[in-house]
């Protein structure tokens, strides 16, 4: 057997003895302390104003839109205006029934009066089977 032979032999042996150790590779544990507290499910969600910069005292729509999955259906829509650090629930739309696809929603809000110079935003909670809302916002700057 020549040198070139007993190399190849020994580079072969040398990897046959390596396949266990790299094929054997577990996953990691978790971290220590990591807990998992519940699962979401990302889904296609806007929340959009006819005006982003209306008069005080004029009507502007706002349009929540998302896509319904089959694979966790929406529950419910909650539309919130928040306004100087305040929140006020304006609407909650029942979702359980509704078909699967994109579902588009619209509530017509009117600026207060006395809301001149201020900054209102518009808080979408699109809830489903799962343990976390997904949230988007928009938002208006009252001339």
């Amino acid at each position: 057997m020549n040198y070139t032979m007993k190399k190849y032999i020994n580079i072969f042996l040398g990897l046959l003895i390596l396949v266990p150790f790299i094929s054997s590779c577990d996953e990691n544990d978790p971290t220590p302390g990591y807990q998992v507290v519940g699962e979401s499910y990302s889904t296609i969600a806007h929340v959009s104003v006819s005006n982003d910069e209306p008069a005080a005292g004029e009507t502007v729509t706002v349009t929540l839109d998302y896509v319904n999955y089959s694979e966790d259906p929406a529950q419910s829509v909650t539309l919130i205006a928040e306004r100087d650090g305040s929140q006020t629930t304006l609407q909650t739309f029942d979702e359980s029934g509704a078909s699967e696809g994109e579902r588009i929603l619209t509530y017509s809000y009117q600026v207060p009066a006395d809301a001149t110079g201020e900054s209102i935003t518009f808080i979408g909670e699109f809830r489903s089977n799962l343990d976390f809302p997904q949230v988007e916002e928009a938002g208006i700057d009252v001339l």
